[in-house]
């Protein structure tokens, strides 16, 4: 199979233009054209042939000598040159001019030659001007019509004709050329503008068929194109261990972050650039495709497993080399899956099957990598989607209003936040939560995934919306010292620009003030890109909605970046909670800092009552863990909190 690099659009190329294009530009025909060309042109050089077997037979009856003959043997040679190739503009101006040169001369050697040499008049000049651009037509027409007026000047006329019959056939000669002139003109512009049109139409057909089968952005064949790579590949193949198909489908990793953290021109260069790498790694036997959003395949026959899978990893190491993108570096990190025919892999649903679910399991194998198909990977990949299903329709189920969810939906719990000082529960933290068949599915399994399906943003909103609904729900049941509900969010999903704007909606909707929705961010996610979370957390404070750092104290270098960013509450980590017995340090750093940035601090994963009161004393301000109070369902949590006042 031939190779390819990614087409380029023949508008856009001229090297790929057709050869014999013509202007769309009309051509003035008073201007000329360039060069004389067509059937009529090619043919032209019969007209000096027949005048030369004409003029022979006249000397022959006539007479005329040695020089007569030479001059009929001479129109016969401009003839020959003209089948030679002596084409073109110059070419038939100066055969005109030498043939009525000859006709004029010929009746000086034998004044009996005048009534056949007559007939050489009006055949160049019914031909000639026929040919010619219109203002070049005019000139010989004239030069042709002088030479006939000048031999009667000469003696050399039909005899008893005088000058003004003379004058008369001149201009009827003349008359003649003018309208061949003339009629000729037309022909060409008429002949010219069906050519264009052709051409435009040929054209057009091609850029169609080119946009049919290739992909706009990036210029490489698009699916269809690859269908019948594939289909051509398998029909040629004969069999052998090293004359199969196989198919390697790349997924690019976390594409969407750069989409969204970036834009959508970065982006479309990152695709390009993808293309690009692609085309410069493509062997004579092998083609590349796009098939969608950043999804590429090759096709490579005919090939072996084992090469096919060689080809895999040096597509992954190819792609390990950063690209620029808005000034920065980005690592491109793709998941590659290989599928090779035979084995019960015969049809190309079957090789973009398979390779589909070797990609799936790619990813699942931590991205970066490529994987060689096998049968086991199918009845995975169908319990994956299964549950990417279902997950897009707990989702859907939990983001919906009113105050009983369908059963598989989505569902928030809400663990207390407790005062340390006074042992009042003062707010929540929600989590999602979520069943299969009566199941639980890891908040570790299903959030990731979520993200990955592009649902995050859809997950934090229906949890959010359930989290509003319950807030004003226990305040009218009495809890009115639970000031706020905090929510987890992405970074990708917080520099979402909308937002605020969703979420002020909700809490106006459940009737409460705007500090009643805090939202929650890993430390990490700000280090990440801290101008761009900046201007989000502004935008968020405006609507009165309040900001907490999560899992604080296990990120990288944070600390300059808190003055900086509008936050309003730190959380320390589970972990540092946990090992306080041990090093208590940076647990005593975490509130120093809150403290000195006027920020509240919240301890989590308190656990026992000399965490509580080891905390307490070094000024956390509110915990929330197992010891103070577990996770509830909205219509449990007044009564758990009941119960941990009772307690206390």
């Amino acid at each position: 199979m031939a190779n390819t690099s990614p087409p380029v659009s023949v508008k856009n190329d001229p090297e790929h233009a057709d050869n014999d294009h013509v202007s769309s530009d009309p051509v003035d025909p008073d201007l000329g054209a360039p060069e004389a060309s067509g059937p009529a042109v090619r043919f032209e050089p019969v007209l000096p042939l027949m005048l030369s077997a004409l003029g022979l037979v006249a000397v022959v009856f006539v007479g005329g000598g040695p020089p007569a003959l030479g001059l009929v043997l001479l129109t016969g040679l401009l003839g020959a040159a003209g089948f030679a190739g002596w084409q073109g503009t110059g070419a038939l101006v100066t055969r005109a001019l030498l043939l009525s040169a000859i006709a004029f001369t010929l009746p000086l050697l034998n004044v009996h030659l005048v009534s056949h040499v007559l007939q050489w008049w009006y055949a160049i000049i019914a031909v000639y001007p026929l040919l010619l651009p219109r203002r070049i037509a005019w000139w010989v027409t004239g030069c042709i019509s002088a030479g006939l007026l000048t031999q009667y000047f000469t003696g050399t006329a039909i005899p008893h004709v005088t000058l003004s019959g003379w004058t008369l056939r001149t201009l009827l000669l003349a008359g003649i050329g003018l309208i061949v002139a003339y009629s000729g003109a037309a022909y060409r512009t008429a002949r010219d503008e069906a050519r264009r049109r052709q051409l435009a139409a040929e054209h057009a057909e091609r850029e169609l068929h080119h946009a049919t089968t290739h992909d706009n952005l990036t210029g490489m064949p698009n699916r269809s194109s690859l269908d019948l790579f594939i289909d051509t590949a398998l029909h040629a193949r004969s069999g052998g261990d090293d004359d199969q198909v196989a198919v390697l489908i790349i997924d690019l990793d976390r594409f969407k972050n750069v989409n969204e953290t970036l834009g959508h021109l970065a982006g479309d260069r990152l695709l390009r650039e993808v293309a690009g790498r692609l085309a410069s790694l493509l062997g004579p036997h092998q083609r590349a495709a796009r098939l969608g959003g950043d999804e590429f395949a090759i096709v490579c026959a005919p090939t072996s497993p084992q090469r096919a899978q060689e080809m895999g990893h040096r597509l992954v190491q190819l792609f390990n080399q950063p690209v620029d993108l808005n000034g920065a570096p980005y690592r491109i990190g793709m998941s590659v899956g290989v599928a090779v025919s035979g084995a019960g892999i015969e049809t190309r649903a079957d090789l973009l099957r398979s390779a589909d679910a070797a990609m799936y399991a790619a990813k699942r194998a931590g991205r970066g990598t490529a994987v060689l198909y096998h049968a086991a990977m199918s009845e995975e990949v169908a319990a994956d989607l299964a549950v990417e299903q279902q997950l897009r329709e707990a989702i859907e189920a939990g983001n919906v209003d009113g105050d009983h969810l369908r059963p598989g939906a989505v569902t928030a719990v809400f663990q207390p936040v407790v005062d340390l000082a006074t042992g009042r529960v003062v707010g929540a933290e929600a989590l999602a939560r979520w069943q299969i068949d009566g199941r639980d599915v890891s908040p570790l399994r299903f959030v990731p995934l979520a993200e990955e399906l592009g649902l995050g943003l859809d997950l934090a909103l229906a949890v959010a919306r359930q989290s509003v609904r319950a807030l004003a729900a226990w305040r009218q049941a009495g809890l009115a010292d639970v000031r706020s509900v905090a929510v987890n969010i992405s970074a990708r999903d917080l520099l979402t620009p909308s937002l605020p704007d969703e979420l002020s909606r909700l809490v106006d909707d459940a009737g409460l003030e705007p500090g009643a929705l805090t939202l929650e961010i890993t430390e990490r996610d700000v280090v990440d890109d801290v101008e761009r979370t900046r201007e989000a957390l502004q935008h968020l404070r405006v609507k009165g909605i309040t900001v907490a750092v999560d899992d604080f104290g296990t990120g990288f270098s944070s600390l300059a970046y808190l003055a900086r960013l509008p936050l309003q509450v730190l959380k320390i980590d589970r972990e540092f909670v946990a090992n306080l017995d041990r090093d208590d340090t940076i647990a005593r750093t975490v509130v120093q800092l809150a403290t000195s940035f006027g920020m509240e601090c919240v301890a989590e994963g308190i656990e026992t009552p000399h965490q509580l009161t080891t905390l307490a004393g070094f000024g956390v301000q509110f915990g929330q863990g197992w010891h103070l109070g577990r996770p509830a369902l909205a219509g449990n949590f007044v009564e758990s909190v009941r119960a941990l006042a009772a307690r206390a």
